[in-house]
């Protein structure tokens, strides 16, 4: 009788050891950050004999705010690994992350005790860049400013120049028109009021002499033309 009871309790125990055995066990395997890409990645391992066929939910929490999920709805196979992921990005201060994975208990498993991980993370120190940018409105260099700034006076002022230079060279030549003009009127003057004294300074006799005489020359003339 003992026999048979011993029989009895050996066969309970390995039928309960293999149903135990046979149901799965999710576990958070690890929980990394990666600065490079920003996100948080939770390795989930799938620890049965069997494949599991139900959707798996993990959340993911900074302290104890819940910052993302996903579900992963294909096959797991037995000793598989799925990488599930949510980009996050933890600028300069301290966190402690954590995933949890089937936080609803949804599937059955062996043990629950090993379905989170937790990670602490430091934040990122910042950026100190000793360098002083002036960024102006038109984004140009201030050399570049200047030099134009400059540029464009100078050509101003040789615009300037040249004008000026032009103004004067004009006056110049208006000057010298104007003198050459008067100069003439007064030769012609000098040349009129010599003649005139010329004129008024011979006596009547002379001037009918001086008369008589280019009228005999002009008949002198008239006659070769009809000869």
């Amino acid at each position: 009788m003992s026999y048979i009871r011993k029989f009895i309790l050996c066969l309970t125990i390995l039928l309960f050891s293999t149903q135990c055995f046979a149901l799965p066990d999710l576990q958070v395997r690890s929980l990394v950050y990666s600065d490079a890409t920003g996100r948080i990645v939770a390795e989930i391992f799938n620890q049965a004999n069997e494949h599991l066929d139900d959707d798996i939910l993990v959340y993911f929490y900074d302290g104890k705010q819940k910052i993302g999920e996903r579900l992963y709805t294909e096959r797991l196979h037995r000793y598989s690994i799925v990488s599930l992921y949510i980009n996050y990005d933890i600028g300069q201060s301290d966190h402690t992350l954590r995933a949890v994975v089937d936080p609803l208990n949804a599937i059955k498993e062996r043990s629950e005790s090993n379905n989170e991980k937790t990670l602490f993370v430091k934040g990122k120190a910042p950026i100190i860049d000793n360098k002083t940018t002036i960024v102006y409105p038109d984004k140009v260099a201030p050399n570049k400013i200047k030099e134009s700034k400059e540029g464009a006076s100078g050509k101003e002022e040789d615009a300037d120049n040249g004008g000026l230079f032009y103004s004067i060279v004009t006056m110049l030549v208006l000057f010298a028109l104007l003198l050459i003009f008067w100069l003439f009127l007064q030769r012609r003057h000098k040349k009129f009021q010599q003649s005139f004294k010329n004129v008024h300074q011979k006596k009547p006799a002379e001037l009918i002499e001086e008369i008589s005489k280019d009228l005999e020359k002009i008949r002198k003339g008239y006659k070769k033309d009809e000869k």
